[in-house]
């Protein structure tokens, strides 16, 4: 039986009132790839968009961080304006979003933006599906379902303060494809909350 891992308030304040968290109005999940992969989606149609300059993404993470009261070098990846929502480690030893991506389509989300563009380490690459309830959306080239539906070894899931245009984005990052190795956790929305689904206990080495 799965054991069910939902995000929720230290032990020591579950008890006194909390404010909901308000729900992200886009979602962006963002699957890193290999250079020679992602030439093979280019060749097949998919847009290639190269990033902006990295130290002006930089510079823009550290303006909302500060504004939303987070400290930006909290965290050990870079410079962050957002909230780990599974701590620091993330999910790891297997991650799906098969189930997440089921459940976007079910309450309104649609895939709005899809694009590559350059991943932060040499030799990567990443594959960025944007979601939003827009009555418009854009249709998936086949190539992409052994990315979309494959188990990834890392994922992490960030929080982001709201935006100057009131847009509040939450961002799922994956890591490192395993293909259809049997994911350990499953990924779901939550109504925007955030949960994992443990399917299968971690053997400690």
């Amino acid at each position: 039986m799965p054991i069910i891992s939902l995000t929720a308030a230290c032990r020591k304040h579950r008890d006194q009132p909390t404010e909901r968290a308000p729900a992200p109005s886009v979602i962006i999940i963002r699957y890193t790839i290999e250079d020679e992969q992602a030439e093979l989606l280019r060749e097949a149609g998919v847009v290639w968009s190269p990033r902006e300059n990295r130290a002006e993404d930089e510079r823009r993470h550290v303006e909302r961080a500060r504004w939303a009261g987070i400290d930006p070098n909290a965290y050990r990846f870079g410079k962050a304006s957002g909230t780990p929502v599974f701590g620091e480690g993330g999910l790891k030893d297997g991650v799906s979003v098969n189930d997440l991506l089921i459940e976007l389509a079910a309450i309104g989300f649609k895939v709005t933006d899809c694009h590559l563009e350059p991943g932060k380490r040499e030799g990567k690459s990443v594959i960025v599906l944007g979601f939003t309830k827009s009555p418009e959306e854009i249709v998936l080239h086949e190539v992409l379902t052994t990315f979309l539906f494959a188990t990834w070894d890392y994922a992490h899931v960030w929080a982001n303060p709201n935006q100057d245009d009131g847009v509040i984005k939450h961002t799922v990052n994956l890591v490192s494809n395993i293909g259809d190795t049997l994911p350990r956790f499953l990924v779901r929305y939550a109504d925007g909350l955030w949960s994992a689904i443990e399917t299968f206990p971690h053997e400690a080495a």
